[in-house]
């Protein structure tokens, strides 16, 4: 995990975060995903918890057991809960290689960020040629 700058809550720029680790699901085996996380802090709002919930988008790259990959572009909402971050996102293909090269598609994610930087997530969609 790559942390966001300091101060950066404060900037029309948002707060980016970049994590990567393994991946397991139907259509890729076992790979790998990067992924890269803008949260727009500065237009959050108080969420209830003792925490805030900001718009945020940003990117996931997914690479297969057999080296595809598949790209995916991600629009959703971050919240602060209980010392995590949660990211509930839509997301579209954006694009892949190999037998991902023509692929389309929608789906739902999500994924959290403990305090040490382990991630959790999980996707559900539809991936079509």
């Amino acid at each position: 995990t790559e942390p966001a700058p300091e101060g950066c809550a404060l900037t029309e720029e948002g707060c980016t975060v970049k994590t990567e680790g393994k991946a397991r699901g139907i259509h890729i085996g076992k790979g790998t995903f990067v992924q890269t996380v803008t949260t727009y802090w500065k237009l959050g709002s108080q969420n209830g918890s003792g925490g805030y919930c900001a718009p945020a988008g940003g990117t996931m790259t997914i690479t297969a057991a057999d080296k595809s990959t598949i790209t995916l572009d991600r629009s959703g909402t971050v919240c602060q809960s209980g010392g995590k971050l949660v990211f509930n996102s839509t997301y579209t293909i954006a694009g892949g290689t190999k037998r991902f090269g023509n692929a389309s598609g929608v789906g739902i994610a999500a994924c959290s960020i403990d305090g040490e930087g382990n991630v959790l997530g999980f996707a559900n969609g539809s991936v079509m040629k």
